[in-house]
């Protein structure tokens, strides 16, 4: 007999995961790579001082679109 939760399906995964990015206002970290035109590999060796706030989830970083908007308005003004 199988322990634990059965594993969701990969296409409910990717179907939760994107309500969720849409619901809570978020972006993937490819997301913001892409936005700062670097490669995603860039954002993981930039200290946290240089990054948007962040929540990681599921083993990946979530950036609030609010947050990146003030990042980029403090970094704009200097």
């Amino acid at each position: 007999m199988p322990r634990g939760k059965p594993k969701p399906k990969t296409s409910d995964y990717l179907v939760n995961r994107e309500r969720l990015l849409r619901e809570f206002n978020m972006i993937t970290e490819e997301d913001l790579a892409a936005l700062f035109g670097v490669d995603p590999k860039t954002l993981k060796n930039r200290s946290l001082d240089d990054l948007p706030k962040f929540t990681k989830t599921g083993g990946q970083r979530l950036f609030p679109k609010a947050e990146v908007e003030a990042y980029l308005l403090r970094r704009m003004n200097g």
